[in-house]
C-alpha cells in the first residue's frame, strides 16, 4: 500500500454562493449590541414588482445553428461576424414614485447571464441615460431565491424603462422590475455606544431594519479569515439623512424581490462616515452574509459595502476613515493582519480584498479598488491601526456561538529556546473539525457501522437522499482551449442548442486526431469547434458566444491536459466563461453526484481501509459537494484540497465504488439544508469547533488507535523559521500560548498565542501559528 498523508483543508469550500436552504437570520436582535433609544418606529420600505414582458419574434430560425460536416469544413473563423444582442424582454412605462430599483427573474430559467439595462425618470433631472446593472450574487442560505441585479439607488423618480438581452436572444422567464419606495426614519438614528476600539455603529433598530425573517437562526462561519470590500453602485448624491433609507430600501429589495433572508452585507458605510449594522446575528460575530456570490467568502469574510458608485467617483475621506476603523476593529477581534494572503475556495486572496477578486464584477469600482490596493490605501490604513493597537492590550475575539469556554494551561504554554530551536509536541493532523478519517477507520476496525460513525462526528444531523449533478472545476486544465480525443458516441453542443454527433473519421476515411473548442483570435468572447486532421486544425461549425461542451452517454471523455497527457472524465467536459461576456475560459467536468464520488473517495481515504470507514467518507464527501451547489456560478466545486480532491476516472477503485454504491444518494442535513461535513486526517483525540451546532469541541472516542501515525507527534522549529514566518517581530524571543479551546490534554487546541520579538509582540490565531511553524495541527504544547 502506498504511504498516505491524510490532511484536509482549513477553509470549507463552497465557492461559493452555496446551497439555498440553510437558515441565516434569527428573529431576535439579542446578539447585537444594545441599540440606541428610538422613540418612534421607522416606517418600512415598500416594494412594487412589475412584469417585464418578453419580446416577440425571437426564434431559432432567426439564429440558425450553422454546421458543416468534416468532409466540407467551414473556413477558419478568424473574422466572425458579431451581432449585437437585441432585447429579449422590454418594459416602457411610468410608475409611482420610488427611490431604488432592481430587476429579477425566475431561478433556473436560463443558463446565460442576462445583460440588464435601465433608465429612470428623476423628479429633479428627468430621464437618465441607459445604465447597465451588475448581476447580484445569490444568497446561498435562502429558499425561494430569485437571481437578479444589484439594487440601484436613483433618488426620487416616477418612471422606469427596462431592457434585458441575452446572447441567445431568449428571455429568462418571470423577469420583473422592482421599484422600492422608502419608508421613514424613526425619531432617532444614533450610533450604538462603542466598546474599546470599536467605531460607532448604527444599529438595525435605529435604521429601521425589517422585523422578522424567513430564517430561524443566524448561520456563522467557523472563523473570520478576512474582509471583502464592496460598493452599492448607486447614486453618490444622497444626503446624510437619506442614508438610513438607502439601507432600508436595499434590505427590502434583497428580501422582498430576491427572496433573501436579510440584507446581504454585514456592514454598510456612507460617504459621511456613518457605519450601519447589516445582516442580523451580532456585529462581533462571523455572521454568514450573501455579499460575494461565493460561499467561502460569504462564510469566512466580513462584507463591508461603501454606499455609492466608486467606479465614477473617488472614495470620500470620511468614508475612508470609517471603513478603515471598522475593518481594523474586526481584524483585531479575529487576530488577523491587514496584509498577506490565504487560500479561500481554491483561490489565493488578500486578507482585505475587493469583490472583484472572487467574482467577475466591477465592484468595488475602479476608484474603490485603487484605494484598496495602492500604497497608503486601505490595507495600509488598517495595518497602521492594528500596529498602534499592538502596543496596548487587545481584547480577545468573541467566540462563535458553539465554542466552549476557553481555558489556559500553564505547563507547556511558553516556548524555550535551546540551540536556536524550540521543541514541541502535538496531536492530530489538520484542523480537527468534523470527522477524523483515522477515527472513522478506528471505529470501523471495532465493528462500528458507517451510520454510527457519522452520527458521532456530526451529531444532530439527519440522513436523506439527494440526486442531481455537480460541476467540477478542473484546476490542472489551465489552457483556455478544451481539447479532447475522439471517441465513439461523443457529441458536442453550444449550451441551449441541439447536440451534434462527432465522428472519429472524415467521409474521406481520414482519422480525426483531436477535437477542440478554442477562442476566436479576433474576438475572444467567441468560441469555435474544430477538429485536427493530419496535423491541421479545421473549423467544424460557426462560432458562438457562451458555453460549449463535449459529452458522452455512459462513457469517458479523454481530456488533453497542458502537459500533453490525457485524463478520463465521465459524462461532460465543458468550456465555460467564468461570467457572461468574459474572454476567459474555465474547464469543467459535469456529471452526476454518484459518478463524482467515485473519483473522490479513494483520493481522500485509502481504498484498502474498512468498508464502513469508506462508506462514512462517501456520505461526508457527497454532502460536502451537495452543500457547494451554486447554480448562479459557472462551477460548484474544485478538484483540489481547497475543496475535495477529485481525480476523475483515474481515482476510481473497486472498493470505493462499492462504498459509493451502498450509500447511493445519502447526505446529511441540518435544519433541512446539507450540513457542512468538514473532515480532517486526525483529531488527536478531540474534535475542534467548526462554528456549527453539529461541529463541536468534544472528545473523539475512535481517533487514538495504534495504527494512527498522527495521533501524537513531536517537532523542532528553528528560531530563524519563526522570524521568517513572522518578520515584523524582529529577532525571535519566545511564544506564549494565551488561549485554548478548553477540552483535551494541555487545555485543548491553541486558539491564540503571542509571538514575542525584539521589535514587537504580535497576537496570532492557533491556525496561523500552526501554518507559520509548519506543524501538523494547532493542538500542541512546548517541551
Amino acid at each position: 500500500m502506498r504511504p498516505w498523508t491524510l490532511v484536509r483543508r482549513t477553509v470549507p469550500f463552497a465557492v461559493v454562493a452555496a446551497v439555498a436552504a440553510a437558515s441565516l437570520v434569527s428573529t431576535s436582535d439579542a446578539a447585537t449590541p444594545a441599540p440606541a433609544v428610538v422613540t418612534a418606529e421607522a416606517k418600512p420600505a415598500e416594494v412594487t414588482e412589475t412584469v417585464v414582458p418578453p419580446v416577440d419574434g425571437t426564434d431559432d430560425e432567426a439564429r440558425p445553428d450553422q454546421e458543416a460536416s468534416p468532409s466540407t469544413p467551414e473556413p477558419e473563423a478568424d473574422e466572425p461576424e458579431v451581432d449585437e444582442p437585441e432585447a429579449a424582454a422590454e418594459l416602457t412605462r411610468s410608475t409611482k414614485t420610488f427611490s431604488l430599483l432592481g430587476v429579477t427573474w425566475d431561478a433556473g430559467s436560463t443558463d446565460e447571464e442576462p445583460t440588464v439595462e435601465v433608465r429612470w425618470r428623476s423628479l429633479a433631472d428627468g430621464w437618465s441615460d441607459w445604465t447597465t446593472l451588475e448581476t447580484s450574487p445569490t444568497d446561498p442560505a435562502s429558499t425561494d431565491v430569485r437571481p437578479g441585479t444589484d439594487p440601484l439607488w436613483v433618488g426620487e423618480s416616477d418612471g422606469v424603462d427596462v431592457r434585458v438581452s441575452t446572447p441567445s436572444g431568449r428571455s429568462p422567464s418571470g423577469v420583473r422590475v422592482s421599484t422600492v419606495t422608502d419608508g421613514e426614519n424613526g425619531s432617532a438614528v444614533v450610533p450604538t455606544a462603542a466598546a474599546v476600539g470599536q467605531p460607532k455603529i448604527i444599529s438595525r433598530a435605529s435604521w429601521g431594519a425589517k422585523s422578522g425573517s424567513s430564517c430561524s437562526a443566524p448561520v456563522y462561519g467557523a472563523s473570520m479569515l478576512g474582509t471583502t470590500l464592496h460598493h452599492t453602485a448607486g447614486s453618490n448624491s444622497y444626503t446624510k439623512a437619506q442614508s438610513a433609507g438607502i439601507v432600508r430600501s436595499t434590505q427590502a429589495y434583497h428580501t422582498g424581490s430576491q427572496g433573501w433572508c436579510d440584507i446581504g452585507y454585514n456592514f454598510l458605510v456612507d460617504k459621511y462616515g456613518q457605519i450601519f449594522e447589516g445582516r442580523k446575528g451580532g456585529i462581533t460575530k462571523m455572521v454568514r452574509g450573501a455579499h460575494s456570490g461565493v460561499n467561502a467568502a460569504n462564510e469566512r469574510t466580513v462584507g463591508v459595502s461603501m454606499m455609492g458608485n466608486y467606479d465614477v467617483a473617488q472614495v470620500p475621506t470620511a468614508m475612508k476613515t470609517a471603513v478603515a476603523d471598522l475593518i481594523a476593529w474586526r481584524h483585531s477581534l479575529a487576530g488577523l493582519k491587514a496584509t498577506g494572503t490565504y487560500s479561500l475556495g481554491g483561490k489565493k486572496v488578500n486578507r482585505i480584498m475587493g469583490h472583484r477578486d472572487v467574482k467577475s464584477t466591477a465592484c468595488p469600482g475602479r476608484y474603490g479598488y485603487a484605494w484598496l490596493t495602492q500604497s497608503g490605501g486601505l490595507r495600509s490604513l488598517v495595518a497602521k491601526r492594528l500596529d498602534g493597537a499592538a502596543a496596548t492590550p487587545t481584547p480577545t475575539a468573541t467566540p462563535t456561538p458553539t465554542s466552549t469556554p476557553s481555558a489556559t494551561a500553564s505547563t507547556g504554554d511558553v516556548s524555550r529556546l535551546s540551540s536556536g530551536k524550540i521543541a514541541l509536541e502535538g496531536r492530530g493532523f489538520g484542523h480537527g473539525i468534523g470527522m477524523s478519517q483515522y477515527g472513522a477507520q478506528g471505529a470501523a476496525r471495532e465493528g462500528v457501522g458507517y451510520a454510527t460513525i457519522l452520527s458521532t462526528y456530526y451529531p444532530g444531523t439527519k440522513r436523506i437522499e439527494k440526486g442531481g449533478s455537480v460541476r467540477v472545476l478542473l484546476s490542472a486544465a489551465t489552457d483556455p482551449t478544451v481539447t479532447v480525443l475522439p471517441a465513439s458516441s461523443m457529441r458536442a453542443r453550444q449550451i441551449g442548442k441541439p447536440s451534434t454527433s462527432l465522428p472519429t473519421k472524415t467521409t474521406r476515411g481520414t482519422t480525426i486526431e483531436r477535437w477542440r473548442m478554442v477562442r476566436v483570435a479576433s474576438d475572444q468572447k467567441r468560441t469555435v469547434l474544430q477538429y485536427r486532421e493530419k496535423g491541421t486544425w479545421k473549423s467544424f461549425r460557426a462560432s458562438w458566444t457562451g458555453w460549449g461542451q463535449f459529452e458522452v452517454s455512459g462513457g469517458v471523455i479523454r481530456l488533453v491536459m497542458p502537459n500533453g497527457k490525457s485524463l478520463g472524465y465521465r459524462s461532460i467536459v465543458r468550456s465555460a466563461p467564468p461570467s457572461s461576456g468574459s474572454t476567459k475560459r474555465t474547464t469543467l467536468n459535469v456529471l452526476t453526484l454518484e459518478n463524482y464520488l467515485r473519483g473522490v473517495v479513494a483520493a481522500e481515504m485509502p481504498s484498502s481501509w474498512k468498508k464502513e470507514a469508506l462508506k462514512a467518507q462517501a456520505v461526508a464527501a457527497r454532502t460536502y459537494a451537495a452543500r457547494a451547489l451554486a447554480p448562479t456560478r459557472a462551477y460548484d466545486i474544485c478538484d483540489t484540497t481547497s475543496c475535495q480532491v477529485y481525480k476523475g476516472v483515474a481515482g476510481e477503485t473497486g472498493s470505493t465504488d462499492v462504498a459509493v454504491r451502498e450509500t447511493a444518494g445519502d447526505i446529511l442535513t441540518f435544519d433541512g439544508a446539507p450540513a457542512l461535513t468538514q473532515y480532517s486526517s486526525s483529531s488527536g483525540g478531540v474534535s475542534a469547533s467548526g462554528g456549527q451546532p453539529y461541529l463541536k469541541v468534544k472528545t473523539d472516542p475512535y481517533d487514538s488507535w495504534s495504527g494512527n501515525p498522527n495521533s501524537s507527534w513531536t517537532a523542532s522549529v528553528a528560531a530563524s523559521a519563526v522570524q521568517k514566518a513572522f518578520p515584523s517581530i524582529g529577532t525571535f524571543r519566545s511564544i506564549k500560548i494565551t488561549k485554548r479551546s478548553g477540552v483535551g490534554a494541555w487545555g485543548g487546541r491553541v486558539d491564540a498565542a503571542q509571538v514575542v520579538g525584539s521589535k514587537k509582540t504580535i497576537t496570532v490565531t492557533g491556525p496561523e501559528l500552526r501554518f507559520g511553524l509548519g506543524l501538523k495541527s494547532a493542538y500542541l504544547r512546548f517541551r
